[in-house]
């Protein structure tokens, strides 16, 4: 059975658990940790040479990252549902999955943890990044139900949980109507899971 190591509740190990449900895909979660010393442990190295959560162990084939988790699970899984296969479909997919791991860590992820740890250097530029983020996806989704296509792909759990989770970073998405309304649809998807 596969399994997806995680941490706590880090956001980029809830992109992984989310399409893992959406797919319906079994796994088993590892659960990792700094305190104990597991996640800098040998045997997690040999897996995952960063040294942090998401990680995913499928048979043979140990993947970490996000990003690449989601791929893969969309190519093994998921088929042409999740992952487009023609050129412009699978490009429109990979802007949002940099989107995700880009502007939403270096802004609403980024304010969340600076919020969570009580710390203030650096929280205004994250802020600016963060609403900069919201409001490209506001600006987007105005005229979509969807980042990526006609539906829903790996692009949501890629980018929904950084957004689903900004009030704990202080950013109020409630004057985004268009991304609280898809947040709305992320939801109503069959095998939804919210995050920790």
């Amino acid at each position: 059975m596969l399994k997806l190591y995680t941490a706590g509740r880090s956001g980029n190990a809830h992109k992984v658990r989310l399409a893992l449900n959406l797919m319906k895909v079994p796994y088993e979660e590892v659960e990792m940790s700094f305190e104990d010393g597991s996640i800098k442990a040998a045997d997690f190295l040999a897996k995952n040479p960063r040294g942090q959560v998401p990680a995913i162990e499928d048979g043979d084939e140990a993947i970490w990252d996000s990003a690449a988790i989601l791929i893969y699970l969309a190519r093994k899984h998921g088929g042409e549902d999740w992952l487009p296969t023609d050129p412009a479909g699978m490009a429109h997919v990979m802007e949002w999955l940099t989107v995700g791991g880009g502007e939403h860590l270096l802004g609403l992820a980024r304010c969340r943890f600076m919020k969570r740890n009580g710390l203030t250097e650096g929280f205004e530029q994250a802020e600016k990044i963060a609403w900069k983020s919201l409001d490209m996806m506001e600006s987007h989704l105005k005229a979509r139900d969807w980042l990526a296509a006609d539906r829903a792909t790996i692009a949501e759990p890629a980018c929904f949980v950084y957004v689903a989770l900004a009030g704990e970073g202080e950013i109020d998405t409630s004057g985004h109507p268009a991304v609280t309304a898809w947040m709305d649809r992320v939801r109503a998807l069959p095998g939804f899971v919210e995050a920790p």
